[in-house]
């Protein structure tokens, strides 16, 4: 068996294992959970008996499912302090005694919720409590600019919304140093050298970055109770999301293992300085097709580029890239019949 024929069925082999683990965490059946739990009251409302279970819920379970549903969280739910500090009030009373503080870093849950109608600021405010015992009021407003959900994944997500601009201007920028030192050598761009490489994997890597940021734009944009729900309550296991989350995890999940299968492309064809290059390159292209399709699909024409740029990408694969045949003379892969561009012998 080939290098290539194992790679690709590595590949094959990552993609269902991320399919197989996707099934292996089922949700809990709610059945025989008593309605204690506001995840638990949502989940049974949204099943079938959703009408016989809204008849036995009290106004306060009412009114925290009506909380939950709105600002994705409810009592009970953890947060991580990013703020270098917040204040909380001990008494909706009185905002200016005994005021407390909760500092970076902390772990703080949430005891309570009202609402505040004579506040002009923020009607809403949330009761937290630390583990140092620090209890207190606080503006919702106020609270969520401050904190994150105290979930690894839900960081990431804060980090690389906040940063945003520095890691993509940093991915655009390396790709053009890459450019630099080709053109200063007098060669062109690696992923465009094809009687070096002629793996698919590339092209799948944009196509699969494009299908990403079409759907991470469209429900940011259209649907973005669900991006705020994911963000709260997130999860990389597509079987509990729903459809147009799983499908952006899973493709999330492509990109990552078609990524590696590229980098391990690029290794078995390029030297070390030329295998940095060329991922470099692949970052920088990635970052474009991502940049370029978040855009448009805000004005809709991205919907319409999105096929074209996909057929475009096999097209060009298939009629540049691929390499069907094997020359008789010298066994260098070659894209069609006829001379070979290596030894020059023909081949019929």
């Amino acid at each position: 068996m080939t290098k290539p024929i194992v790679r690709h069925i590595m590949v094959l082999l990552m993609l269902l294992l991320v399919a197989f683990s996707s099934c292996t965490q089922p949700g809990k059946p709610v059945g025989a959970t008593p309605l204690n739990d506001t995840d638990t009251i949502i989940a049974k409302v949204m099943s079938d008996s959703g009408e016989a279970v809204i008849s036995r819920l009290s106004n306060k379970q009412i009114d925290s499912l009506n909380f939950r549903i709105i600002h994705h969280y409810s009592e009970n739910f953890n947060f991580m302090v990013k703020a270098d500090s917040l204040m909380l009030v001990p008494m909706l009373e009185d905002l200016e005694i005994d005021t407390q503080y909760i500092y970076h870093d902390e772990v703080i849950v949430v005891a309570n919720h009202t609402i505040v109608h004579g506040d002009s600021i923020d009607s809403v405010w949330v009761k937290v409590a630390s583990d140092r015992l620090a209890l207190g009021w606080i503006r919702e407003k106020d609270l969520l600019q401050g904190v994150v959900p105290d979930d690894i994944i839900s960081i990431m997500i804060d980090t690389l919304s906040n940063s945003r601009v520095i890691w993509m201007i940093g991915l655009l920028g390396l790709g053009v140093v890459a450019f630099l030192i080709q053109k200063g050598r007098r060669r062109k761009l690696l992923l465009l050298q094809h009687d070096q490489m002629d793996s698919f994997y590339p092209i799948l890597f944009l196509i699969l970055i494009a299908l990403m940021a079409t759907i991470y734009a469209t429900i940011q944009n259209y649907m973005p109770w669900y991006w705020q729900e994911f963000y709260f309550h997130p999860s990389l296991n597509p079987s509990v999301l729903p459809l147009n989350l799983a499908v952006l995890v899973t493709i999330v999940w492509a990109v990552l293992a078609v990524f590696l299968a590229t980098i391990d492309d690029i290794h078995h064809c390029f030297d070390i300085a030329d295998s940095v290059y060329c991922t470099l390159e692949l970052l920088a292209f990635g970052m474009l097709v991502y940049l370029f399709f978040s855009w448009t699909t805000l004005i809709f024409i991205g919907y319409i580029l999105l096929p074209l740029f996909i057929f475009g990408c096999i097209y060009y694969y298939v009629k540049r890239v691929r390499r069907r045949f094997k020359c008789g003379k010298c066994g260098k892969r070659i894209h069609s019949k006829g001379k070979c561009p290596y030894c020059g012998s023909e081949n019929k």
